[in-house]
């Protein structure tokens, strides 16, 4: 009958359109995950630059920023300093190395007993610079340094007159010259070639000595 005629194309229809619902939203899944896989593809293109990055080595300094994270984490439980190192993209693994040997000889300085007290800035309660004191300091720092120059010379001079390189050429010593130099001066005088001669060997065996006196006297 017609009706039944009607009925039929009606179900048809709605089974077409069931189908071309069901077609869509394959589609849109099969869309998402293609999104999704490149998504994720970018991402792994980003984790793969930025491990390549942290491992990539650094001119001239021959470290990576992994190394340098690493080195940075072990001083974590210290203070920040405001401090920026002029030229840091130019350090070498040379000029790092002494950079840090000046550091730990400062450390080991700063550690010493008595260094608070000797130090010539202790109890220093300026407040403000003016353009006087700037004047004054750099009068004295000029002294100083000529100072220091000539004290330089005059260690390189006992260096060669004693012919051994023992003495660490430090402010330190300087107490142990002053000693060496009052002996020099009440010693009598004696031949110049006996300057000539190479002591070294003595130098050592009296050093040696002196060591092992310390060492009885602390039992």
């Amino acid at each position: 009958t017609l009706h039944s005629h009607n009925a039929k194309r009606r179900e048809i229809l709605d089974q077409l359109d069931v189908s071309l619902k069901l077609s869509r939203k394959k589609v849109q899944l099969q869309q998402d995950a293609y999104d999704k896989l490149n998504q994720l593809k970018e991402t792994r293109k980003a984790l793969n630059l930025y491990s390549q990055e942290l491992h990539t080595i650094i001119k001239p300094l021959e470290r990576t920023i992994y190394q340098v994270n690493g080195f940075l984490a072990k001083y974590g439980n210290y203070k920040n300093v405001d401090y920026i190192q002029a030229d840091a993209d130019k350090f070498t693994p040379e000029l790092f190395s002494q950079c840090k040997s000046a550091l730990e000889e400062v450390v080991r300085i700063v550690d010493k007993s008595g260094y608070q007290r000797d130090n010539p800035w202790n109890g220093c309660m300026l407040t403000s610079i003016t353009y006087e004191f700037r004047q004054q300091f750099s009068v004295d720092s000029e002294k100083l340094l000529t100072f220091v120059s000539n004290g330089i010379a005059l260690y390189n001079e006992i260096i060669s007159l004693l012919g051994s390189a023992k003495l660490t050429p430090s402010y330190e010593i300087t107490s142990d010259v002053i000693v060496l130099f009052n002996l020099a001066k009440e010693s009598p005088n004696i031949p110049v070639k006996w300057l000539e001669c190479n002591i070294d060997k003595q130098i050592e065996q009296v050093a040696n000595c002196i060591e092992l006196l310390k060492k009885r006297n602390s039992l």
